[in-house]
């Protein structure tokens, strides 16, 4: 009930609505990673109930409770994605029966444990495939938050039972997204006997019933990428061979990329600094005089450092990325500031424990910036990509956590019963982010009408224009109950988007009804 609340949460009235095609690819879309969660929920009731106790080799009794966690959360999607779709009067694919599948891995816990931990790398990768098939922001938003979770626990698994280049908890700079050919490739076995739902009098008064196996490639509730759903307004700038948009959402993606490579600079000179500090000796004898192992299959002293070496190469490689990405749309990118000459207000003291907990601190950190920053980005491919380091900076925030075993595995501790991660606003990172700043240079970025704007690039007021602007060109537009396709009454709300007053629909249920004030930020077209 928390995450679902959670959810909620982030839904907001809008005045736009989608095409029926769009309404229903996204439908199909959330059927297809409801059909993954279901798999994984199973997957892990299954060794839960087979291996009650902590009582074998390869398993702490602390691991064991971090497994009985993420078995939770993936039990958590499924039942959300499920209210989720049948409250938009459309059919869920039922979860599959895996018994016999299951049985194939047999009675050795460690088998078990390796197809976990394999399954969550796979479901991270589905998940960053599917950034590019949803239309709808809110939708994105949300399959975003549980995409960084299933990263965090690929990253935690791969760290704890990962043999070895599988022990790697991030393997690549960016997320590898996988379509669903990949994922049929990886997981396809288990789903061997999927049944059909039950009829639905759908939407658009249409009865329908669906299995999984309905969301194939060929099959007729394939997921198809948001961007064959693009509209060409007038005004418009290209964007790579693909779709093109408007003035106003291509100026904002700029100012989005400009805002990540903010982020990331600091990132960058924070582990460059603190590696320098701490170096791999005074490292290796902290870890082994303090950091007692999950597991027998903890990663060396030596180990860990390496990866957090490796943490440094990707921040630089994101910085890279992003300023040859602004370049090629001919905008400047963000020069790095001269920032402090430590970053003591994250905890950055030249200790080992100093620098765990301020790259803890700045990995979270990273993961709610790009989670707040997705929805404000109009072109698919951007969105992808973004969503793709989002889920890497899970990675890393998943590694340092199991190192100084602070919150756990998943967001806050076991207490809070979260199972999705946060998205920040742009004004929350401004306040984490705005003590660590030194002297920064004058940057261009575009406003609505793609002309350039001068400002101090990291300063405070320089971070509340880039907000303003990329809140000001954020037209509003969602689902809007859908109010094309269900028919229910109209009552008035206030959009707090820009503070007009827009059209809101409520049904007769207040599930439905719930769920139904769907859009705080534009659909992607």
């Amino acid at each position: 009930m928390r995450t679902i609340s959670l959810f909620l949460g982030l839904l907001a009235v809008v005045a736009a609505q989608p095409t029926k095609e769009q309404f229903i690819n996204d439908l199909n879309t959330l059927n297809y990673a409801l059909a993954l969660e279901n798999f994984e929920s199973a997957l892990y009731s299954a060794y839960l109930s087979k291996f009650p106790n902590a009582g074998v080799a390869e398993v702490s009794a602390q691991f064991y409770t971090y497994l009985q966690q993420a078995g939770t959360a993936e039990s958590n999607h499924a039942s959300t994605l499920q209210s989720v779709v049948t409250s938009f009067k459309w059919p869920a694919a039922p979860a599959c029966n895996f018994t016999g599948p299951l049985a194939g891995l047999g009675d050795d816990p460690a088998v078990w444990l390796e197809t976990i931990r394999v399954v969550e790398n796979v479901g991270a990768g589905a998940y960053a495939y599917a950034t590019q098939l949803l239309t709808n922001q809110n939708l994105l938003q949300y399959a975003s938050t549980v995409a960084t979770v299933e990263a965090r626990h690929a990253a935690f698994l791969n760290t704890l039972i990962g043999a070895g280049d599988n022990q790697n908890p991030f393997p690549e700079a960016v997320e590898t997204r996988l379509n669903v050919s990949a994922v049929l490739t990886a997981a396809g076995g288990f789903f061997t006997s999927c049944p059909t739902s039950a009829p639905v009098v759908c939407f658009d008064g249409i009865t329908r019933n669906v299995s999984v196996f309905d969301h194939l490639p060929g099959k007729p509730f394939e997921p198809k990428l948001a961007n064959s759903f693009r509209k060409n307004p007038s005004g418009t700038f290209p964007v790579g061979a693909g779709p093109t948009l408007s003035k106003e959402a291509y100026a904002r993606d700029t100012v989005v990329l400009q805002f990540a490579l903010t982020a990331e600079n600091a990132e960058n000179a924070f582990y460059q600094l603190a590696l320098a500090n701490v170096t791999r000796e005074i490292f290796v004898a902290y870890f082994n005089a303090t950091v007692s192992p999950y597991s027998a299959g903890q990663p060396t002293a030596g180990d860990v450092y390496d990866f957090l070496t490796l943490i440094g190469d990707h921040e630089l490689s994101h910085v890279n990325t992003l300023n040859t990405v602004l370049a090629s749309r001919g905008t400047s990118g963000v020069p790095a500031c001269s920032y402090p000459s430590n970053f003591t207000a994250l905890g950055l003291d030249g200790t080992p424990a100093g620098l765990l907990a301020a790259a803890t601190l700045f990995e979270n950190t990273g993961v709610s910036a790009y989670l707040g920053a997705i929805t404000l980005i109009s072109d698919v491919d951007l969105v992808a990509a973004a969503g793709s380091i989002a889920l890497i900076e899970a990675r890393h925030a998943a590694f340092l956590q199991v190192l100084i075993k602070g919150a756990g595995l998943l967001p806050g501790d076991a207490t809070t019963g979260q199972n999705t991660d946060v998205p920040a606003n742009l004004a929350d990172v401004v306040g984490t982010l705005g003590g660590l700043l030194g002297t920064c240079p004058n940057i261009a970025t575009p406003d609505a009408n793609n002309n350039p704007t001068t400002y101090n690039s990291l300063n405070l007021p320089g971070f509340a224009n880039l907000a303003a602007l990329a809140t000001q060109t954020n037209k509003a537009g969602g689902y809007n109950d859908a109010q094309a396709f269900v028919g229910t009454s109209t009552s008035s709300s206030t959009n707090t988007n820009g503070g007009s007053t827009t059209s809101a629909r409520s049904t007769s249920s207040s599930v439905v009804a719930s769920f139904a004030l769907i859009g705080a930020a534009a659909l992607l077209f």
